[in-house]
């Protein structure tokens, strides 16, 4: 069974810098569709927006992205790490949000914290995970 990443993608797009947030969300899903792609099976990636969806465009069939709408965006994170941990498989939530990502271990899950000022080292320690 593949590794999923449960990616909070309001939290990472949020602490860059940027002029637009909605296309920095679609950079985000871009670079999480290519490194998909190129992990094959390997890997799943559940990326997290909250509110309404958007017209993100993405080609991998590894990433799923998904609105929260009304809901907060942790909430459902938290879901599906549950419902993940019945499963038997791991799940990695990535996150700067210290509240998600302690609740995420308390329910079984590896936080992977991301730093001020961006996401791309994140993004590059998954990239490297599974494409050596």
């Amino acid at each position: 069974m593949s590794r999923l990443y449960c990616v909070d993608g309001t939290n990472l797009v949020r602490g860059v810098d940027a002029q637009d947030e909605d296309e920095e969300a679609q950079r985000l899903v871009t670079i999480l569709s290519r490194i998909c792609a190129e992990a094959g099976g390997q890997l799943e990636v559940e990326l997290f927006f909250d509110g309404p969806r958007r017209g993100w465009r993405w080609e991998a069939e590894n990433l799923r992205v998904r609105a929260s709408h009304e809901e907060p965006a942790d909430a459902l994170i938290l879901d599906r790490v549950r419902a993940r941990r019945y499963s038997g498989a791991g799940v990695t939530v990535v996150t700067a949000d210290g509240g998600l990502g302690r609740a995420a271990e308390q329910e079984g899950a590896v936080w992977l914290r991301t730093g001020p000022g961006g996401y791309d080292g994140v993004l590059r320690r998954i990239e490297a995970r599974f494409l050596r």
